[in-house]
């Protein structure tokens, strides 16, 4: 699909090649990129992948997990509403309308990006917080903060919805750690991304999907080989 519309494959290889890596005990330091897959950003989420990897090891499983994740989003849609709107046939039309999204739609369409697991976990939280369940909303929080450096962002409204309407002892520690987490992950992504750079040799990391597949390969062989 991607080679039919001319796209290159390099945000589905970045998490392809690193993953495949740390499901095989390998420092996931990526070819198609030329750094550590959380150089960039430390997408610690994606450690939750490894277990998939070691039983289909393939990027088809990337898209069937993101499909799967956006599409769990439609249930906490449908649990808030009813709670709120107390109407089966409300809730049902719009956890249709989350799914029927076209930007949710084009984004299931576009190769594989961490953004997948952020889709259901805010969904859950902003439900976890309105019912007010504290353990599950800090879960939802605490994976949030693992998809990327600036999900960080995402939990301020929540912690401070919780803190005003609900437990402040458990929204106001979060708030603090958020905006530490956000200031640590940051720092150490820019010292990671300074430290490496692509190898002697390598072209642009968007050179086509052709390199990128062919590199991608070749990381399964070198290691196959060892």
């Amino acid at each position: 699909m991607l080679h039919a519309y001319e796209q290159p494959a390099f945000d589905m290889a970045i998490p392809d090649q690193g993953i495949w890596l740390l499901s095989r005990f390998h420092d996931p330091f990526l070819t198609v990129a030329g750094r550590n897959l959380f150089g960039d950003h430390p997408s610690f989420i994606y450690l939750l992948l490894v277990p998939v990897y070691w039983v289909f090891p393939h990027t088809e499983t990337l898209l069937v997990v993101q499909s799967v994740l956006i599409a769990l989003g439609a249930v906490p849609v449908y649990l808030l509403a009813r709670y709120l709107l107390r109407s089966w046939a409300l809730a049902t039309c719009l956890a249709a309308a989350y799914l029927l999204n076209p930007a949710l739609q084009q984004t299931n369409l576009e190769q594989f990006h961490v953004e997948c697991f952020e889709t259901p976990l805010l969904a859950l939280g902003i439900y976890a917080a309105v019912v007010w369940r504290p353990r599950l909303f800090i879960l939802c929080v605490v994976l949030v903060l693992m998809c990327k450096e600036d999900a960080a962002l995402y939990t301020v409204p929540l912690a401070l919805w919780a803190l005003l309407r609900r437990d402040r002892k458990v929204a106001g520690p979060l708030s603090e750690r958020r905006r530490s987490w956000r200031a640590s992950t940051t720092s150490s992504s820019c010292r990671r991304s300074s430290a490496t750079r692509v190898p002697t040799g390598g072209g642009s990391p968007s050179a086509g999907s052709g390199a990128l597949c062919g590199q991608s390969c070749v990381r399964r062989a070198s290691f196959g080989a060892t």
